[in-house]
């Protein structure tokens, strides 16, 4: 079978016809192996170590990582970080 499109044209299962999807193979990603999982994980521990070198200093942690103070708040919120109560610079 030949497909013919347009340059720069990508064929995604949905424009195939319903008997060619079915000979296709399905293809997942093993459990931990998604890039968004990586950068998420990546992301996380970057935080982590610019509050640890800023003692917990959500200001100065967001201005060495070039963001607002704003958008680094979201983020800890989002991968559930917050400054320890235990002790002055640590996060859990």
């Amino acid at each position: 079978m030949i497909l013919l499109t347009p340059p720069g044209a990508m064929v995604t299962r949905d424009i195939l016809s319903r008997e060619i999807r079915r000979t296709l193979p399905r293809v997942t990603s093993p459990p931990g192996f998604l890039l968004r999982d990586y950068l998420a994980s990546c992301e996380r521990r970057f935080i982590r170590r610019a509050l640890r070198h800023t003692r917990g200093n959500v200001t100065r942690a967001a201005a060495l990582m070039g963001l607002s103070r704003v958008s680094l708040t979201k983020k800890m919120k989002k991968y559930g970080l917050r400054r320890s109560a235990r002790g002055r610079g640590s996060v859990r």
